[in-house]
């Protein structure tokens, strides 16, 4: 009805990828890449949902590209921002970080989310940092199935750490 047809297309584009990618990953380990391609469509989603609200950037140290992981990990905690840092209707900026690290001789991916939204007061970073909190309130079951899921396939080598950002907002480091 207000005619913005090439904005409707754009969407339609990336959800159908967006869905496609949902039905393909289901139980598999998928490249990094695969993942970053999957989040990059999610946020021309809501780019295109929240004009001018939203932005991203991504800094994806190419050594971590093919490295498999499982879906939905980073996945989720872009959605948590979307879901969260979106309520005060500022702009919101999501900076996304991939590295191959060395911890005692053993290389690790490290992977970054941080946004300059509102942050989290230190009750909320505590209760997102504590392992045991899938209730039946609904909240923090994503980030307790993130959890549960690299507990499962990594045997504790791997972990998730919530804390607030030097840029206001909150630091996801997995």
């Amino acid at each position: 009805q207000m005619g913005k047809y090439q904005s409707m297309y754009e969407f339609i584009y990336y959800l159908s990828d967006y869905i496609r990618h949902m039905f393909k990953s289901n139980l598999k380990l998928i490249p990094l890449q695969e993942e970053i391609g999957h989040i990059k469509n999610y946020l021309l989603m809501q780019e295109l949902r929240f004009p001018g609200s939203l932005s991203h950037t991504a800094d994806i140290d190419e050594r971590t590209e093919n490295i498999l992981i499982p879906p939905f990990i980073i996945h989720t905690f872009i959605e948590n921002t979307i879901k969260h840092a979106l309520l005060d209707k500022k702009a919101v900026n999501i900076f996304l970080k991939t590295e191959l690290i060395e911890i005692n001789g053993a290389d690790f991916v490290r992977i970054e989310i941080e946004d300059d939204g509102k942050g989290m007061t230190p009750e909320e970073i505590r209760l997102a940092n504590v392992d045991s909190q899938a209730k039946g309130d609904g909240k923090h079951i994503g980030i307790w199935n993130v959890r549960q899921t690299l507990k499962l396939l990594y045997s504790g080598r791997a972990k998730v750490v919530i804390a607030n950002s030097d840029l206001s907002g909150v630091m996801v480091e997995i």
